[in-house]
């Protein structure tokens, strides 16, 4: 069950106060945000020489790793990847993650074969879509 929060009159009060005399309602704002991040699940989990980065906002519990893994800290878990032809594609609680670019920015090789090969070579979770068979492909074949 979760727990409501109601606003008082007494802090409806306040932040017309701070709002009449354009003082900053940070001062106001006492919510703090606790992350799920969990250091030994990765400690556990990370193969030698593999790197991590966490991702941001609220999505700190997940990292993402060297060999093109995201982990969940939270929920102790790896999430499957879909590899396409030649991309990944990855979603973390509706945002999509956007590998390559976390993998320049954080100055690793963006390799997708070599990433594809890894979860072949581990036994991950992936999704191939590559093996995938079309209505027009099945058509095509039995002609």
């Amino acid at each position: 069950m979760a727990k409501t929060k109601y606003v008082t009159d007494d802090y409806i009060k306040q932040v017309e106060h701070y709002l009449n005399n354009d003082l900053p309602l940070k001062e106001l704002y006492t919510d703090v945000y606790t992350s799920d991040f969990n250091q030994g699940v990765v400690d556990k989990i990370i193969k030698k020489r593999e790197r991590y980065v966490r991702l941001e906002d609220d999505l700190d519990h997940v990292v993402i790793t060297s060999l093109g893994r995201l982990i969940n800290t939270k929920r102790i878990s790896q999430y499957s990847l879909r590899f396409t032809q030649n991309t990944i594609v990855c979603y973390v609680c509706d945002k999509k993650i956007d590998m390559p670019a976390i993998f320049e920015r954080e100055g690793w090789k963006y390799n997708f074969k070599k990433i594809l090969n890894n979860y072949y070579k581990y036994n991950w979770k992936l999704q191939d879509t590559a093996k995938y068979s079309y209505y027009e492909d099945r058509d095509k074949s039995k002609k």
